[in-house]
C-alpha cells in the first residue's frame, strides 16, 4: 500500500498524520503530494570510494521523484543519493561509528547502512508500523520511535541489539511518538504528536516512563546535547528544554514545520528539516541566529530528516 505524508496545521501546532492512498497528501497547505512511485533516476549514487559525508537528508521526493536520501559534504555541496532500501524516508541518523539508520514511514522498516555504502546492510521491521525517528547509545543498541497505529500492534518506543531483528524492549503508550534521544547516562526521552515529553530513567527496561514538566505546542524529531539539553522540534519551532525539564529556556521560530533536527558534533550549529518549506535551516547553537538555507541549489527536494556524519564540525 502506498502512503502519503500530511502536515496539518493545528490550534497548537503542526503534526504528522499518515493518511492511506487516495487521501490528499500535503493538499492543505498548497504542497504536492509526495509519491513513491518509480520517478527520475537519481543523479548519483554513493558507493565504497566516496569521500566522507557530513550530512544526510531524508526527502520525501516531490511528486515526480523516488523517496531518498541525499547527501551533502561540509560544505553543502550534493554529492550523491541513496535510494536502494528507501520507501517514504522519513528520521535518519548516523551512530558514532557512521553507520547510517533510515526511518521508512511507507514500508514500514528502518534500514542500516554501513559507512560509505549504499545498500541496506541490515533491516530492522519487527514490531514496526510507523517509524519515523531513530537513534542509538554508546553500545549501539537502536531505539525507534514509532508512531501508534490503531489498526495494527505497534507504537511507542523499540530498542534493538545492533544487527537483529529481534524487539529487546517496547515500550507502547498514547502519546504518538515522533521524536527519540537517549543520553550519556542511558536515560531515554520521547516526544509524541500532542506535544508529551516522557522520561524513560535507565533506559526501556519496564516500561516506566516520567511525564515531564513541559508540553510543546506540538511533537516532532527530539536530539539531546552534551549538557542534557532536549532540543526539540515543536510545530513552527525548536525549543531548548534543560534539566530538569520543567521549562523553556529558548525557542527558536520561524519554520514553516519543523520535523526533524539535528546537532554538528561540537554542537555549535542546529540543522532543521522543514518540508513546508521545502528546505534545512542552518542555525547556529544555542543561539538560534540564521546562518543559511539548504533547498534546491543543495540538489534537496522536499526534506523531511536530517543526521549529520559524527565527525562533522
Amino acid at each position: 500500500m502506498r502512503l502519503a505524508l500530511k502536515f496539518l496545521t493545528a490550534a497548537n501546532g503542526i503534526c504528522l498524520v499518515a493518511l492511506l492512498e487516495g487521501c490528499s497528501g500535503y493538499g492543505s497547505l498548497g504542497m504536492p503530494s509526495p509519491s513513491f512511485e518509480a520517478g527520475n533516476e537519481p543523479q548519483a549514487e554513493i558507493g565504497s570510494s566516496t569521500t566522507l559525508k557530513e550530512l544526510a537528508v531524508s526527502d520525501l521526493g516531490g511528486g515526480t521523484i523516488l523517496s531518498r536520501i541525499e547527501l551533502l559534504n561540509k560544505t553543502y555541496e550534493f554529492t550523491g543519493t541513496i535510494t536502494d532500501g528507501i520507501d517514504g524516508a522519513t528520521g535518519d541518523w548516523f551512530d558514532s561509528h557512521g553507520n547510517l539508520y533510515v526511518g521508512n514511514y511507507a514500508i514500514p522498516m528502518v534500514q542500516e547502512y554501513a559507512k560509505g555504502k549504499s545498500e541496506p546492510a541490515f533491516t530492522y521491521s519487527s514490531g514496526l508500523e510507523r517509524p519515523y525517528s531513530i537513534t542509538t547509545d554508546a553500545a549501539e543498541n537502536v531505539y525507534v520511535a514509532d508512531e501508534y497505529n490503531p489498526y495494527g500492534s505497534g507504537g511507542g518506543v523499540l530498542e534493538y541489539a545492533q544487527g537483529s531483528n529481534t524487539v529487546l524492549a517496547q515500550c507502547l503508550n498514547s502519546v504518538n511518538e515522533t521524536g527519540v534521544a537517549i543520553d550519556k547516562h542511558g536515560d531515554l526521552f520521547s516526544s509524541g504528536t500532542n506535544g508529551t515529553l516522557l522520561e524513560y530513567k535507565g533506559g526501556l527496561s519496564g516500561c516506566k516512563p516520567k511525564t515531564l514538566g513541559v508540553t510543546l505546542p506540538s511533537g516532532g524529531g527530539l536530539q539531546i546535547d552534551k549538557k542534557g539539553n532536549l532540543v526539540a522540534c515543536a510545530g513552527h519551532d525548536v525549543d531548548v528544554i534543560p534539566p530538569p525539564y520543567t521549562a523553556i529556556s529558548l525557542t527558536i521560530s520561524g519554520f514553516g514545520s519543523a520535523a526533524h533536527d539535528a546537532l554538528s558534533k561540537d554542537e555549535s550549529l542546529l540543522f532543521v528539516a522543514d518540508p513546508q518549506n521545502y528546505d534545512v535551516q542552518v542555525l547556529t547553537y544555542p543561539g538560534g541566529s540564521y546562518v543559511t538555507t539548504l533547498d534546491s541549489s543543495n540538489g534537496l527536494i522536499d526534506p523531511i530528516g536530517v543526521a549529520t556524519y559524527p565527525g562533522a564540525k
